[in-house]
């Protein structure tokens, strides 16, 4: 746990050091997060442009986020994820695709057991086990902007669940959501 704690103090202020290198950011985006679509959670992030991407079309762009999901009654999940990804904009400037690399830590709380009352028949002693995971993906995200500063996406990333202590397995995440521009352009257009 104390870990956990270290590791959400530091987060901030390693986006913040990440922006001073970049520049300010120019979106946040925010929504739904899941693993297999299945497991209900929300994702906040924040897109970063580079400065030497002064294209009309691509732009390369780096993107750091924070996500929750759960299994209900079985674990409940943190990620922590950057992603260093190229953005194509369409000639109408409404929609675009961005493909990424990303890597990412992955927290998980398992129960591992609980105890039930007989008598009331409610649960209590919940015991969790902790693990970590390293966390590369690979990812595709759809956006369309609908106004000024507004735009909807959809975001799908795969990788594998890498650790020491449990055998690898393969994750499949799906993000519904929308980016508010920090700027006047269209957060799909930055």
């Amino acid at each position: 746990m104390k870990k956990l704690i270290l590791l959400l103090l530091l987060v901030p202020l390693s986006f913040k050091a990440i922006g001073q290198n970049i520049g300010k950011p120019t979106a946040i985006s925010f929504g739904y997060y899941s693993q297999f679509a299945l497991q209900p959670g929300f994702k906040v992030g924040t897109d970063f442009i580079f400065p030497a991407s002064d294209y009309n079309v691509n732009k390369w762009l780096l993107s750091t986020q924070i996500g929750f999901f759960t299994n209900i009654g079985d674990d409940n999940n943190l990620v922590l994820n950057v992603e260093v990804g190229k953005r194509k904009t369409s000639s109408s400037k409404h929609v675009y695709h961005t493909f990424a690399l990303g890597i990412g830590y992955r927290y998980q709380a398992k129960l591992n057991s609980f105890s039930t009352s007989l008598g009331s028949g409610k649960s209590s002693d919940k015991e969790r086990i902790y693990k970590g995971y390293f966390l590369p993906t690979l990812s595709y995200e759809f956006g369309w902007n609908t106004h000024k500063k507004v735009a909807w996406f959809s975001k799908y990333a795969v990788g594998p669940t890498l650790s020491t202590q449990v055998e690898s397995s393969l994750a499949m995440f799906l993000e519904v959501g929308m980016k508010i521009s920090l700027i006047s352009k269209n957060p799909g257009n930055e």
